[in-house]
């Protein structure tokens, strides 16, 4: 775990290759992303870690969010896949308060920004027209956002998994209209190619097909309910791919870890009133991830 211990006896390590360059304002928050998807993969397949070395794996989560949050910030859809594996495997591994700290960070972003997620492979005039103009609603950015975005679907999709409908519901209005994506590959031979061509486009739009975490967590059950399983033993290999690439994501690892229940699907509390015949009100609870 040497980045671990690098961190540790500096803080600000990470941010050094970078030497302040402006560059770096773009390109840093999606170095930090990738960081974190190695992360969850190693605590995702390796069952032998050792106790010191998840120590270590805490604590850098610990500086990471604590020294760098201002950076866990949406820039390219190619962060989606390791934000994604280390939302996975924080919560695999129980540390709930971990992975919602990340993940809210990512969300303040994009709610503060209107969801502004930048293309891939823009020009470095465009970047630079990203990063200045990203927090301001009047900016024209034509040309230059992701529409749909797939990083948009992981941030809400790792919220709703993680029940966070209280703190999140209120705030989607901000993100009004802005539609996310979600690429479910074709199958497992393609998964390592350059570039994947056939596979399912699923496109949402926040406020159009679904109004809250709520719905959105009846659309990922859906999704699930036609699944149709996959190959545990390619696993490491597509979520690595995954990560390295930034252009995919393993969906049949992850409706497999929901399907199996190795990871809970969270859900807050709805709250009805009813009146019955005699006109007395009752209050009825029930779980929002029910239908």
């Amino acid at each position: 775990m040497s980045i671990s211990k690098k961190v540790k006896d500096d803080p600000i390590t990470l941010a050094r290759d970078f030497g302040g360059a402006m560059s770096g304002f773009y390109f840093f928050p999606i170095e930090i992303s990738i960081i974190l998807g190695w992360i969850g993969i190693l605590l995702l397949h390796d069952d032998k870690i050792s106790a010191e070395d998840i120590g270590d794996v805490i604590s850098l989560i610990e500086i990471i969010t604590e020294k760098y949050g201002n950076n866990l910030v949406c820039m390219e859809d190619r962060q989606a896949p390791g934000i994604l594996m280390f939302c996975l495997a924080a919560r695999m591994r129980g540390w709930k308060e971990q992975a919602d700290a990340v993940i809210s960070l990512y969300f303040n972003d994009l709610w503060s920004s209107g969801g502004r997620v930048a293309r891939d492979e823009l020009e470095a005039d465009e970047r630079l027209k990203f990063v200045l103009n990203k927090p301001n609603p009047l900016a024209n950015l034509d040309g230059i956002l992701q529409n749909p975005s797939e990083l948009l679907g992981i941030i809400l999709f790792a919220g709703a998994i993680s029940g966070l409908d209280d703190e999140w519901d209120g705030l989607l209005i901000q993100i009004d209209h802005a539609n996310l994506n979600f690429f479910i590959c074709d199958g497992f031979t393609n998964f390592s190619a350059n570039r994947i061509e056939t596979g399912k486009n699923i496109t949402l739009r926040v406020g159009g097909e679904f109004w809250s975490l709520f719905d959105l967590r009846q659309f990922i059950h859906e999704q699930i309910d036609k699944w149709t399983g996959t190959n545990d033993t390619l696993s490491l290999s597509m979520n690595a791919l995954s990560v390295y690439f930034g252009d995919r994501t393993n969906w049949s690892y992850v409706f497999g870890l929901l399907h199996d229940r190795k990871i809970i699907m969270e859900s807050a509390w709805r709250r009805l009133t009813t009146t019955d015949v005699e006109s007395e009100e009752r209050i009825i609870l029930f779980e929002k991830g029910e239908r």
